[in-house]
């Protein structure tokens, strides 16, 4: 389970304001507090209670913050934060970063909570025209988690000016464009 608490700063002298907590099972982990002290991470504190191991996030805000496992080891990735602009409710790019300038060739990574096994994209050119588009795979989804992608794309040469990078999701059957991204390549 993963759920975020406001802490009392009186109990709790080793946090911030607030810490996220993951609880794991089967997870091999040493009982431990560590101090992190960059913002937004304050500390982690560990905790180990019949095979269920609890981490503690504490932080100094609730930034937005999505959760994904993977496997082969087992690991729990999570992302905190991101920029504004390249963030939804259900997609953030990582890369590239706004304000990037356009590329021959670029990788798009981020996360997804969209139900889709895909994520749509597509690049525009300063006057919004659509220069080049396509689908990319994301990774495995595990109940409400987010899941990672990353793909390569062919940046477009003949645009000249700055770039639109857009990311997004579509359901089957529904034209509907879900969780829009938009970031912005800059030339110069």
């Amino acid at each position: 389970t993963i759920e975020p608490t406001a802490l009392d700063d009186v109990k709790t002298p080793w946090g911030g304001k607030y810490v996220l907590r993951l609880d794991v099972s089967g997870a091999d982990a040493n009982p431990g507090l560590t101090i992190v002290d960059r913002t937004p991470l304050r500390a982690v504190r560990t905790t180990v209670d019949s095979g269920q191991t609890t981490y503690q996030l504490a932080l100094d805000d609730l930034r937005p913050w999505r959760v994904s496992t993977l496997r082969d080891p087992y690991r729990i990735q999570l992302d905190m934060g991101g920029y504004t602009s390249s963030i939804s409710g259900s997609i953030a790019v990582y890369t590239p970063i706004p304000g990037a300038p356009p590329l021959p060739r670029f990788t798009v990574t981020g996360f997804t909570s969209a139900p889709e096994e895909t994520v749509r994209w597509r690049l525009r050119d300063a006057s919004q025209n659509v220069i080049a588009s396509g689908v990319a795979p994301v990774g495995t989804h595990t109940g409400h988690q987010w899941a990672a992608f990353e793909f390569a794309l062919p940046g477009a040469a003949s645009a000249t000016g700055d770039q639109w990078l857009e990311v997004y999701w579509q359901s089957a059957g529904d034209p509907l464009e879900q969780g829009l991204v938009r970031v912005r390549l800059k030339v110069g």
